[in-house]
């Protein structure tokens, strides 16, 4: 092995374990919303718990733009779709 290959298999362990924080810290962000969410919009805790599951999944095996595109369909979709917003929520309209 040499030092360059080394280094490579360094930096690549690291930003793996960055990106299984940072989706760890996402599920846990929406797991600690989750029970809000259901009481005030159930279709949210719903998409809350499919977020919240690829997270898990995606840190396991490492496709995280999957889920990005995946989370920014759903909520595209939800609101075009007319579903009823959280208290709070407000779109810009330019």
């Amino acid at each position: 092995m040499t030092t360059e290959t080394l280094v490579h298999a360094v930096r690549d362990g690291i930003a793996r374990t960055i990106a299984v924080i940072g989706l760890a810290g996402v599920a846990l962000i929406h797991l600690l919303d989750l029970p809000g969410k259901f009481q005030e919009t159930p279709y949210l805790g719903w998409l809350y718990v499919a977020l919240i599951l690829g997270c898990l999944s995606v840190a396991a095996v490492g496709m995280a733009s999957l889920l990005v595109e995946g989370s920014l369909v759903a909520v595209s979709g939800a609101v075009l779709a007319g579903l009823p917003r959280p208290r709070g929520l407000r779109l810009v309209h330019a």
